[in-house]
């Protein structure tokens, strides 16, 4: 019998060469080797359980390959298990291309569609016996090329944009052997090798592209310049003393984007314009604002500036409730010069094809809509009522006209006559 001593010394001795093991071997446990190769290269090698190959290649165009790999019969043992492993890998994008096992005595064919770029072929051998696997694998471009190529016969691109020029090869599904692409002047427009083209200056000059075994397209290439030579904006606008508009610039001639403008004013007293063509009234008057564009024209605009009406109007419109109620709300400001008490708006309501709204209630579309004061000269405030009428069907408001009385006991009375959704 096998004394507890013994175990404890076979334990101990175990437990040091494992810490040796650890100790003396490196972090990548497998031997490696990475051999650069090329297409139809054939390659015979060998490997071990600890031991792994790699080998390197670079696709210049997209083209289809096909991939022939054997494995040797080298067991002597029915029951030992030997085989090898195939990996596949993009290398710049490092996605998993494909994998494949293979025993001894066994060949795999495959055929794959690869693209401009690098790939690495691992090859790892898994044996019982600790015998070296020989393999070998070809590797065969069976791509059909292309014996004619088509480019867009114009295109247009803008300074310092690019673009990559759409290709046609024929026969339908057929590999390029190489394009080579050239540009009649790089002053204007340059070409990359994939066919991106990048505007440089304004411009016309030609593109072409030489298929390898086949004919040569061409394609003319109009550069606009990035900035545009012309620009328009409205001619004419009306502003009430203190509202603001920004006037909308668009190019008309050249490049799309529009380029530094300076504004003025030939009168800042009527009207005054901000380095953004923010037009803002001052008084009523008469005035141009000019904005001169950087490398371009000057667009003028023709301003007529008024006064606020004495009961300036800035939002007028209705909700509808749940249960079709027509409930208005009108924003104004008093500029009377004195204080209002109340204000009275004769009211109606039209549906959505114009006819009368009339009230399922009550059987009128009409409403005189009260406010009650003080308001006070320059004050703005909003209103609101609760429903007037009840028709859902109810698609506009026409405010006739507004009875105001003032504080001092005066009444006034103005025409509207507008419509409001």
């Amino acid at each position: 019998m096998i004394s507890n001593k013994y175990f404890k010394k076979l334990f101990s001795f175990t437990l040091v060469m494992i810490l040796i093991y650890i100790l003396i071997t490196p972090s990548d446990c497998y031997a490696n080797t990475n051999t650069k190769i090329s297409i139809e290269d054939t390659i015979s090698d060998t490997t071990l359980l600890t031991e792994y190959r790699q080998y390197t290649f670079a696709i210049k165009e997209k083209m289809k390959i096909k991939i022939s790999v054997s494995v040797d019969n080298v067991s002597n043992n029915d029951g030992d298990y030997n085989y090898i492993t195939f990996d596949l890998d993009d290398n710049e994008y490092n996605t998993y291309t494909d994998y494949w096992e293979i025993n001894e005595g066994e060949t795999q064919t495959e055929t794959f569609e690869l693209g401009i770029g690098k790939y690495t072929i691992s090859i790892f051998g898994y044996t019982d016996n600790l015998e070296q696997l020989q393999y070998s694998f070809n590797m065969e471009n069976v791509s059909v090329y292309a014996d004619n190529i088509s480019i867009p016969e114009k295109t247009t691109v803008v300074v310092g944009d690019s673009k990559k020029l759409k290709t046609t090869l024929l026969p339908s599904g057929a590999y390029s052997a190489g394009i080579t692409w050239s540009t009649s002047n790089e002053n204007v427009a340059t070409v990359s090798k994939y066919g991106t083209i990048k505007g440089v200056s304004a411009g016309e000059c030609i593109i072409e592209a030489a298929l390898e075994g086949g004919n040569t397209a061409k394609c003319k290439v109009i550069v606009k310049p990035l900035y545009a030579t012309k620009i328009s904006t409205t001619e004419k606008l009306s502003l009430y003393v203190g509202n603001s508009k920004t006037l909308t610039i668009k190019a008309t001639e050249g490049g799309k984007k529009i380029n530094v403008i300076t504004w003025s004013s030939s009168n800042n007293k009527v009207a005054k314009v901000s380095d953004e063509g923010k037009i803002t009234g001052v008084k009523a008057g008469n005035c141009t604002i000019s904005g001169k564009m950087k490398g371009g024209n000057t667009v003028k605009c023709t301003v007529a500036v008024s006064s606020r009406p004495l009961l300036y109007i800035t939002e007028a419109s209705f909700d509808i409730n749940y249960v079709g109620g027509i409930e208005p709300y009108i924003t104004f400001q008093n500029n009377f010069g004195k204080t209002i008490k109340y204000v009275y708006f004769n009211t109606y309501f039209y549906n959505t094809v114009g006819d009368p709204a009339y009230c399922e209630i009550q059987n009128t579309n009409y409403q005189r809509l009260k406010i009650t004061g003080p308001i006070k000269n320059g004050v703005t405030d909003s209103y609101y009522w609760d429903a007037v009428i009840y028709n859902n069907a109810t698609g506009k408001m026409y405010l006739k006209s507004a009875e105001i009385v003032f504080m001092d006991g005066t009444k006034k009375t103005l025409s509207i006559k507008k419509s409001y959704k």
